[in-house]
């Protein structure tokens, strides 16, 4: 499989997150910013179809919406669930602000934000800017973010309610 991103500045897809869904799969990447100073400008997620893993074609983006996403948005991570498409994705520019979103999507492609985000603020001793991958899934109901250092895990209950693993 190769694929790149050529719709902003530079060719571009960083961390990818393939789910199969629907008719094919989906990948979720990382795209640059712009970098011509318009307004909102900033990484995004961009999204790729595939039917055979081999042929990828873009089909849209998820841009920065929320307060919190308003520097960009990164590194996604994507798990198929109850027929819908769940996206997890750190914020970007915010220094120690940085966080964790969700986002879901029945399509694969239009994602409606969780209105609770970000659903895994930082802990004050952790900057999640300095993330080396994406969000990582475990079974069905954990999903690891790695930071350096420490890595932090998040457990996630069946009612989407979120605490930190110990």
């Amino acid at each position: 499989m190769r694929f790149t991103d050529t719709s902003r500045v530079r060719a571009f897809a960083k961390d990818p997150a393939v789910v199969r869904f629907g008719d094919g799969y989906f990948l979720y990447y990382s795209i640059s910013a712009f970098g011509d100073g318009r307004s909102g400008d900033g990484l995004a997620i961009g999204i790729a179809h595939s039917e055979d893993l081999d042929t990828w074609t873009r089909v849209g983006e998820i841009g920065p919406v929320q307060d919190c996403e308003r520097n960009g948005i990164c590194a996604p991570g994507a798990w198929v669930h109850g027929g819908k498409v769940h996206l997890f994705y750190q914020t970007y520019g915010n220094g120690p602000k940085d966080a964790i979103c969700h986002a879901w999507s029945s399509d694969g492609v239009h994602f409606e934000r969780n209105e609770s985000n970000p659903v895994f603020p930082p802990h004050r001793r952790v900057e999640l800017r300095d993330a080396p991958s994406t969000p990582t899934w475990w079974k069905t109901a954990t999903v690891c973010c790695s930071t350096t250092p420490p890595a932090i895990p998040i457990s996630v209950s069946k009612c989407w309610g979120w605490r930190r693993r110990r």
